[in-house]
């Protein structure tokens, strides 16, 4: 009788940190231990386990895979490099464990099915277009570690319906929530002390937003186009407020004392250049010399306004000052006016004529073009035209 030995037991061969990278692209780490991933090798990765060891997701590691549904990061990762995930338009969701203490621009760009995201706790900035055009995101949580928010982060994040901005952050970069068509209410810190170029444009929800004390500087555009804002109030901090800083409909106020800027009639002037920044329909232009420009979009879409009377002492009526104020039928342009800039009166569809002073030497390119009912325009001699000032069915008469 033949009696077989006992078998030896078989041991498990673990799979090394190198075998697990098998799906990616990488590299080894100048400390020899660690690891950084610099790309899938199948763009048509649909999910991606990331192993135990790898420190760095390379820039643009995952750029482009569009099939990519889910991934695992690791808490050994502590950098995730620029644009790593850029135009990866079926994740998600995504964790990011609290190891990762930087994340890069625009690492989240065009992510449009992205619904989750959180940031680490251990964070200090949100960069540069970090969540750029992140259509379907409905929420962010911005960590109390964070100081610093980037240029165009959650730009056209139309889904948003609510972010917070931590204490710690003292400026709103340029664009950065244009187009949060969805966004309805923000809280702005009392550390805020800027208001970047276009930063809440288009966020056409917005009802409410309360501008802290201490802001000195709203930039070109801020509030443009946020058609649900019935009113904005200035604290008297503010000393720089750009063109096109508010919508036309939206009733303006400035409180305390304010040094910088003026409100008279519902016109808001620059009280040392003597510009008028911003006006609206009910808006009636001060006589008194305060005004000496109308400055570049102050009544940019104001589609109630029928008629303008500009005050003698005005030299200069600025860039699309008045540009598609469809219901403008009327203006008087007083004979102390040099200069009209380009675009000034476009797309003014229901001004019928219009006369130029004498004291006129210079028209800007298209300042009246796509006046549609524009059939006569009187102006001097000497006055220089720039390209396509008027319509083409419009009757130049020259005195």
């Amino acid at each position: 009788m033949n009696i077989c030995p006992d078998s030896p037991p078989q041991t498990t061969v673990q799979p090394t940190v190198q075998d697990l990278l098998a799906p990616f692209k990488w590299k080894l780490n100048d400390d020899g231990e660690t690891y950084t991933i610099t790309g899938a090798k199948d763009e048509a990765i649909q999910t991606a386990d990331i192993p135990y060891g790898v420190t760095v997701i390379g820039a643009e590691a995952f750029k482009k895979c569009t099939a990519l549904e889910s991934i695992n990061i690791p808490d050994s990762v502590t950098s995730i490099g620029a644009r790593a995930f850029m135009r990866c338009t079926s994740l998600a969701s995504i964790m990011i464990p609290n190891s990762v203490t930087s994340i890069g621009e625009a690492t989240f760009w065009d992510c449009s099915s992205l619904t989750s995201i959180n940031f680490p706790d251990n964070i200090t900035s949100i960069s540069r277009a970090i969540c750029h055009g992140c259509h379907s995101l409905p929420g962010v949580i911005v960590p109390n570690s964070v100081t610093f928010i980037g240029d165009s982060a959650f730009y056209g994040c139309d889904s948003l319906t609510s972010i917070n901005i931590p204490n710690g952050v003292s400026l709103i970069g340029d664009s950065t929530f244009w187009g949060c068509q969805s966004l309805t209410n923000i809280n702005l810190p009392d550390g805020i002390t800027s208001i970047g170029k276009w930063a809440f444009a288009f966020c056409t929800s917005l009802v409410a937003i309360h501008i802290p004390d201490g802001v000195t500087s709203i930039g070109e555009g801020a509030f443009y186009q946020c058609e649900s804002l019935a009113s904005i109030a200035i604290p008297d901090s503010v000393i720089s407020i750009g063109d096109s800083a508010f919508a036309t409909h939206t009733h303006v106020q400035l409180l305390g004392n304010n040094q910088s800027y003026v409100m008279t009639d519902n016109c808001l002037i620059d009280a040392q250049t003597r510009t008028l920044k911003w006006g609206c329909a009910e808006s009636i232009i001060p006589v008194d010399g305060s005004i000496t420009s109308i400055g570049a979009f102050a009544f940019e879409h104001c589609k109630t306004l029928v008629s303008i009377t500009i005050p003698s002492g005005v030299t200069l009526i600025g860039d699309s000052a008045f540009v598609a104020c469809t219901s403008l039928a009327s203006i008087t342009i007083p004979d102390s006016v040099i200069s009209i800039e380009e675009d000034a009166f476009y797309g003014c569809q229901s001004l019928v004529s219009v006369t130029i002073p004498n004291s006129v030497t210079t028209i800007g390119d298209y300042a009246f073009d796509e006046c549609t009912a524009l059939k006569e325009a009187r102006l001097p001699k000497h006055t220089e035209l720039g390209y396509q000032c008027f319509p083409d069915t419009c009757e130049i008469i020259r005195y």
